[in-house]
């Protein structure tokens, strides 16, 4: 084998099966998102959970990894802020657009 070879990566197998990992919840419409974070989900090839309607006790028994919101206007936002961080759960506040206004600066 040639040096040159043995420095090269190998492309990853996008054949391989995914890896299971908890889930990213946002916590709120879909159809309200893309203006939210623009297309940063698309870009990490990842699909979030979008809890609107949820309860706070059903969110939580997702196991988020994080959780993200743009503010804490409704009680369900509120309380599911609270129980995540009482579970040492990431709480991610974004303000709107500014996703979207970053991923359009690269």
């Amino acid at each position: 084998m040639s040096d040159t070879a043995a420095l090269t990566p190998a492309a990853p197998d996008k054949t391989a099966a995914a890896v299971v990992t908890a889930p990213l919840v946002v916590l709120d419409e879909k159809s309200r998102c893309a203006g939210l974070y623009g297309p940063i989900f698309e870009r990490l090839e990842i699909e979030p959970v979008y809890a609107w309607g949820q309860t706070t006790e059903q969110v939580m028994a997702l196991k988020p990894v994080a959780i993200l919101l743009s503010s804490e206007w409704t009680d369900f936002m509120r309380l599911t802020a609270a129980a995540a961080r009482r579970a040492n759960i990431p709480v991610i506040y974004v303000v709107d657009g500014a996703m979207g206004m970053v991923v359009s600066l690269e």
